[in-house]
């Protein structure tokens, strides 16, 4: 199980669903701090961002 506040690195790009601001983009490669997980989603912080 992942702990709140570990940092991952991103294994897949991610785009943006359009007009979703709770979304953000991360790449391949990009470091993230995950803040949450649930059942779908992680909630994660990149580049000061939050989103999932």
């Amino acid at each position: 199980m992942s702990i709140p506040n570990q940092y991952f690195e991103v294994i897949a790009d991610y785009t943006c669903v359009e007009g979703d601001t709770n979304d953000i983009f991360v790449k391949k490669g990009d470091i993230v701090r995950m803040i949450k997980k649930d059942k779908e989603w992680y909630l994660v912080e990149k580049d000061g961002r939050i989103g999932k």
